[in-house]
């Protein structure tokens, strides 16, 4: 049985980050393992490429999206060709900044007709500019590695088409827009017809791009739907040979109690799937309280290798966040609790790593709490298990998650956690009093004084170090986590 999960888009979180290291997981045990991303994006080959040279996707997986996937099944196929790159007497102005060198051309009328961009390192061409005589942008041409991908067209501000094009021009996807820009159509040259076909909705394009995936081989696939919104698109392709299971990432409750938007769409039929997977105990539970028909599997994320390539000795009184910064994350009330850290332990520090959008207002908060020297935002890392384990704790406060992978991953590399509890992670992963401490209520100055009581005591926080690597890698390596899922997987069989 082979593997699908599908994913919207390749990001910096944790739904990212759980899907690659299960897929990788699945690769490993040379069982089949397929990633299927449906946002497009232009540099897709690249950004793999990158994941695999850091080691966050083993090479094995297939990783696919539907536009770089039959973008090569049409390689051959040839069509439009860019004006822009056509040799011509035009008038040329030329500007170069750190990453991009820009050629603006001009008609023999001082007008300007198109701008090309080019990568001032390589040189390759990223993207050309079209405008018409009152000099508005009517076409835009975006390129990968220097070759053309995607021909978007406007009226005015207003995207009318997206033209999707293999190496050679051959348009094999065509999206249309209405007047106020939302999706009305899509044309899809089909590669077994070689005749177009009409979609009005985009997931079916996408529902028929993955059969086409799963069709690839006589195995059965298990098709992984994960991201808030996917279960719902594949609840239809259930089968012998297909079996969609609900893959459930965030916490599915508001505070108030209700429903979250996304899963309101496919909430009510999540019986209907063969399987559905919860990451903690406690989400299971609460699911059944909201349908009991359900009987989902919990299978938390893997955490792999426990400290593998890990190096480097800890430093004393630092302290670190691995975040985005964004709502619902809790930074505010750390950035509070730290203020209180401060007091007693004046030369304690915290590095908030990460990026988001209140990036600026937390360094406002900071000048405001008197905390500036004392916090720092050094921004995103790739390497947040090494950030993690040179740390003498890592603190986690998010209102919500399901499952608080950051908190796994340090245990992983003996750095025990000081953590606001939530729905759902917290409670479940650290074992209070052993691996870190879980704080209840959000109460700022019971958080501080845990983090106090680490930093000051270093004997305590490496007993609880090791003791958090320990359950780390009886509970959450890939031996036990696999063992999880292939006893799903023989369910289907």
């Amino acid at each position: 049985m082979k593997v699908i999960a599908v994913i919207p888009s390749i990001g910096p979180g944790g739904l990212t980050n759980a899907t690659l290291s299960r897929g990788s997981m699945f690769a490993r045990a040379n069982r089949e393992s397929i990633i299927a991303v449906y946002e497009y994006n232009a540099n897709f080959d690249g950004q793999r490429a990158e994941m695999v040279r850091s080691g966050r996707l083993d090479p094995r997986v297939r990783l696919v999206s539907p536009y770089q996937y039959y973008s090569h099944q049409f390689r051959f196929r040839e069509g439009y060709r860019s004006v822009a790159l056509i040799t011509r007497p035009y008038t040329v102005h030329t500007a170069k900044s750190n990453r991009t060198y820009v050629e603006t051309r001009f008609n023999a009328n001082g007008e300007r007709i198109a701008t090309l961009h080019f990568n001032s390192k390589t040189l390759q061409i990223e993207k050309v500019e079209y405008t018409d005589d009152a000099d508005v942008p009517y076409r835009v041409e975006e390129y990968s590695n220097g070759i053309l991908v995607r021909i978007t067209d406007y009226q005015g501000e207003t995207v009318v088409s997206e033209r999707y094009v293999s190496a050679k021009g051959f348009c094999f996807l065509r999206k249309e827009f209405n007047e106020d820009g939302r999706f009305a159509r899509l044309w899809f040259w089909q590669p077994d017809t070689h005749q177009p076909k009409l979609y009005r909705r985009i997931w079916d394009w996408r529902r028929d791009f993955i059969s086409h995936l799963a069709a690839e081989t006589e195995s059965k696939t298990l098709l992984l739907c994960d991201g808030n919104n996917v279960p719902a698109q594949f609840l239809r392709l259930v089968s012998d040979q297909i079996k969609p299971v609900a893959v459930i990432h965030m916490n599915h409750i508001m505070p108030n109690g209700d429903l979250r938007k996304p899963y309101a769409t496919y909430f009510e039929k999540l019986a209907e799937f063969p399987a559905t997977i919860c990451l903690t105990e406690r989400q299971a539970a609460d699911l059944i309280d909201y349908s009991p028909e359900v009987s989902p599997v919990v299978i938390p994320n893997s955490i792999p290798s426990a400290g593998a390539g890990v190096t480097g000795r800890v430093k004393r009184n630092e302290a670190v966040i691995v975040t985005r910064l964004v709502d619902g994350k809790g930074l505010y009330d750390v950035m509070k609790a730290w203020a209180l850290v401060i007091k007693q332990l004046p030369e304690a520090h915290l590095s908030i790593y990460g990026d988001g959008s209140q990036k600026e207002g937390l360094l406002k908060k900071a000048g405001d709490l008197g905390v500036v020297g004392q916090i720092s935002f050094p921004g995103r890392t790739d390497e947040a298990a090494q950030r993690m384990a040179e740390a003498q704790l890592t603190l986690f406060a998010s209102e919500s998650e399901g499952f608080g992978l950051t908190i796994a991953e340090s245990l992983s590399v003996g750095t025990p956690v000081v953590a606001m509890n939530c729905n759902y992670g917290p409670d479940e992963i650290i074992v209070a009093g052993k691996t870190g401490f879980v704080v209840d209520n959000r109460n700022v100055e019971e958080f501080s004084e845990k983090i106090i009581k680490l930093l000051s005591d270093h004997r305590l926080r490496d007993e609880m170090g090791a003791a958090g690597r320990q359950w780390a890698t009886d509970n959450l390596s890939v031996g036990p986590i696999y063992e999880r899922w292939e006893t799903l997987i023989k369910s289907f069989n």
